[in-house]
């Protein structure tokens, strides 16, 4: 996790390639919305904050919230702690997957949230569970994750070319039920298409928001075999698919 976190400290452009973030982190405040309609959360967590796109929706939601941001990048701490409203919220640099320091003082939330963070997860299962375990009774956790079926465009241009993708893999809808089995809740699912404007501006995206960090054991592309794959990719369109996954759970 710690090579993730200082790729999102270097992200400095994060909002101006993060049309999909902005998009799953409107779709679920509208989710938490309905979720906390009959109720009114006095404690929120959020995990992996970044630059507050879904903070800024969620504070807005639940103005009188006491609110916790944690992420596990310092450099995205510093950038959300100076957006407006900011001094409403505590804010705290902790990895999702790890979080003895609440467990230690017996924290409990009436809502924890997060963003298209959980597919970072090393175990998601077991991590998503812990996190549920910080609930107070009648708590909601809401989660949003990219899902399988993300960005096929891409990776259908690299396999034209003899190549394989180095991202990484995202989680089925079955899996991501069997990984949430304990828990009260349900996936849903939905597509979003987006047009980034090109092979080249799509790859300077994921270098924007930290996400172009290959898997384990494979190698970024040379410079020549990304001009192959940018051809492919603008050849067949442009486009670029997305599966976004939410989850609604309470206890």
């Amino acid at each position: 996790m710690s090579e993730i976190g200082a790729r999102f400290d270097r992200a400095t452009t994060y909002e101006s390639h993060a049309r999909v973030q902005t998009h799953a982190a409107t779709r679920l405040t509208a989710l938490i919305a309905g979720a906390t309609a009959d109720r009114t959360p006095q404690r929120v967590l959020e995990l992996g904050c970044g630059t507050g796109l879904l903070t800024r929706r969620v504070r807005a939601l639940l103005p009188e919230s006491r609110y916790l941001a944690t992420d596990i990048s310092a450099g995205m701490l510093n950038r959300v702690a100076g957006m407006a409203g900011a001094r409403q919220i505590e804010f705290a640099q902790m990895d999702a997957e790890a979080p003895e320091a609440l467990e230690a003082e017996g924290a409990r939330f009436d809502l924890i949230c997060s963003s298209l963070c959980i597919q970072w997860f090393a175990n998601r299962g077991p991590s998503i569970a812990r996190l549920a375990g910080l609930l107070a009774p009648g708590g909601v956790l809401a989660l949003s994750t990219l899902a399988d079926g993300s960005l096929n465009e891409w990776r259908d241009a690299h396999r034209a070319e003899g190549l394989t993708h180095a991202g990484h893999a995202y989680p089925t809808l079955a899996t991501l039920t069997q990984d949430t089995a304990g828990i009260k809740g349900v996936w849903r699912e939905e597509t979003y298409r987006d047009a980034p404007g090109g092979g080249l501006a799509f790859a300077r995206d994921l270098r924007g928001i930290g996400a172009d960090m290959p898997r384990v054991g494979h190698h970024p592309l040379s410079p020549g075999q990304l001009r192959r794959v940018i051809a492919r990719f603008d050849a067949a369109g442009g486009h670029v698919t997305y599966r976004l996954a939410y989850g609604i759970f309470d206890r």
